[in-house]
């Protein structure tokens, strides 16, 4: 399922693409030399100016983007949640002879696409996720931006900035600082995904706050097991997602839902310790 959500998704993609690179007979007059009187049948040969296909581009690749990421929230948060349900009959000793998912756990991977309100969950997840990340990535790049001649957002500062003081190496320090701090802060709220799919009527912020509380002395294991991951990331990488679709992802799905299973069950023991 995985494997076919990739393949609409990159489907999608390219239609949406090819749709913004029809340009509208106002767009292209305000960005070119094409007057209003110019015969449509003739505008899709004009030479549209490079700011006008930069514009094309950009639209293109944002709706691409949200297309994509509005498909497979739902695909991912339904993964996840059938590795919950797998791990929940695991651990009650529900599992079958057969081999295979239950139909329970199967039913997780259509979960979000039953209603409405599911669906809208599964997106809130992935939207948070996906602005977190460019967040963190930002500011991690923002040091190194600054000190560039591309950025020059230290010119306003430079009568300020001491002669011959380190540049570079301060911004290099700094965005190492921010990575440190984003990874510490992706530890933190390492279990907001299963909690938030597991318990439908908690909040982003409720399953948060929940999981800063369960992550409190197991932010080294969950750092461990997301740095066991990154070879397996580069190898769904260079083999253009067909890895990371039928193997990687996955399982490290379900990697994280034994991880929080175990978490939550050493909670419980130290509660009633």
């Amino acid at each position: 399922m995985a494997t076919v959500a990739v393949l609409v998704a990159m489907a999608c993609k390219s239609v949406v693409k090819a749709f913004f690179s029809l340009p509208s007979l106002e767009f292209v007059t305000a960005s070119s030399s094409i007057t209003p009187d110019t015969p449509v049948g003739s505008i899709l040969t004009e030479q549209i100016t490079v700011p006008a296909m930069t514009a094309l581009d950009m639209a293109a690749a944002v709706s691409s983007d949200l297309l994509t990421l509005a498909l497979l929230a739902p695909i991912i948060a339904g993964m996840m949640l059938c590795a919950l349900r797998a791990t929940s009959e695991f651990d009650l000793n529900l599992t079958s002879s057969r081999r295979g998912l239950s139909s329970y756990c199967a039913g997780g991977l259509g979960y979000f696409f039953a209603s409405a309100h599911n669906y809208r969950r599964a997106l809130a997840l992935a939207t948070s996720a996906v602005l977190r990340a460019v967040f963190w990535f930002a500011l991690v790049l923002l040091p190194l931006w600054a000190v560039s001649e591309a950025g020059g957002m230290l010119a306003f500062a430079a009568a300020y900035i001491p002669a011959g003081f380190p540049l570079l190496p301060a911004a290099i320090a700094l965005s190492l600082f921010f990575l440190l701090l984003g990874f510490f802060m992706r530890t933190r709220r390492y279990l907001v995904s299963p909690i938030y799919i597991e318990n439908p009527e908690l909040t982003l912020r409720e399953s948060a706050r929940r999981s800063a509380i369960l992550m409190h002395g197991h932010r080294m294991a969950a750092a461990s097991l997301e740095l066991g991951y990154i070879a397996w990331w580069l190898l769904g990488f260079f083999t253009l997602g067909i890895v990371l679709a039928l193997f990687v992802l996955p399982y490290y799905l379900c990697c994280r839902a034994i991880f929080y299973r175990r978490i939550v069950d050493l909670q419980q023991q130290k509660e009633e310790a």
